[in-house]
């Protein structure tokens, strides 16, 4: 098989508009001064096709020859840029530009793929004319463009190639963990991060005290079940106690500040004080 990676980048003299976007929110919500940030999207392609084919495709499929400059097999290392990061779907993340890519690929090269595994891949990338330092290259990664839940975060030196493939590589090996939950704060918190639950100290402190209690420790042991939970257990409480299926950003109590007025107030409850279409309670 053969890798290409292909570039799509806004022709100079076209103003980046989401590039002048992110140079404003990162200096207004992190203080980090980014200088000129150029913006661009990538395409992986693992395919049985020469060189030639897929320049071609990528030529009269992906590119719009009146706003963007194609780069393939290289990137863009051209102006007074010394710093990249690199956006792109984990494996087994959904990657919808990716699949929809990958249809137009089967409908130009006349192939039906069927149910193929995904071969198309998306991502992200942003050039910084300042050196930034790898701290703040990973603040912007993680907290303004990107989240390590779902999204390979890379930064650094500018460079020629991006070899990054999202391919799942699992070997068959079960395997049933039992996590001790009776730890102190400290260590709850930081057991949430190393299983990647996302539940915060008052939550994992929810956990601790119900396999700690007498009643749940009586029903499991009634069941054979072990004292302490299981690696699936906690994946579970994770998922369903998620910002993704919980909104709990939604329904929390939120310290709001205007940054353009200085006005500051107390929101309880987006869904409680924001109108909605399906609120019909609301006047």
């Amino acid at each position: 098989m053969n890798h290409y990676t292909i570039q799509l980048m806004l022709k100079d003299g076209l103003p980046d508009n989401a590039g002048q976007s992110l140079e404003r929110d990162t200096k207004r919500y992190t203080g980090i001064r980014t200088g000129k940030v150029r913006t661009s999207r990538t395409f992986t392609i693992i395919t049985e096709r020469e060189e030639k084919a897929i320049r071609e495709f990528a030529e009269h499929a992906l590119k719009d020859p009146v706003i963007h400059d194609l780069y393939m097999g290289k990137l863009f290392t051209g102006g007074s840029f010394q710093r990249y990061l690199y956006l792109a779907k984990l494996p087994g993340v959904t990657d919808d530009e990716g699949v929809s890519t990958q249809k137009t690929f089967s409908d130009y090269f006349h192939q039906n793929t069927g149910n193929e595994e995904q071969f198309i891949f998306t991502g992200e990338l942003y050039y910084f004319e300042h050196p930034l330092e790898d701290n703040e290259l990973e603040t912007l990664g993680r907290e303004l463009l990107g989240n390590p839940l779902i999204n390979h975060i890379e930064y650094g030196p500018l460079k020629s190639h991006i070899d990054y493939i999202p391919t799942v590589k699992i070997k068959s090996h079960i395997r049933i963990r039992k996590i001790p939950v009776d730890l102190s704060d400290k260590e709850l918190t930081a057991l949430s991060r190393e299983m990647l639950l996302s539940l915060d100290p008052e939550e994992m402190r929810i956990i601790r005290d119900h396999y700690g209690s007498a009643k749940t420790q009586k029903k499991r042991d009634l069941h054979g079940m072990s004292a302490d939970p299981t690696d699936c257990e906690l994946e579970i409480i994770g998922q369903t106690w998620s910002e993704h299926c919980k909104h709990k950003e939604f329904n929390a109590l939120i310290n709001y500040k205007d940054l353009d007025t200085g006005e500051e107030k107390q929101i309880d409850s987006l869904f409680k004080n924001v109108y909605f279409p399906f609120n019909h309670d609301h006047p």
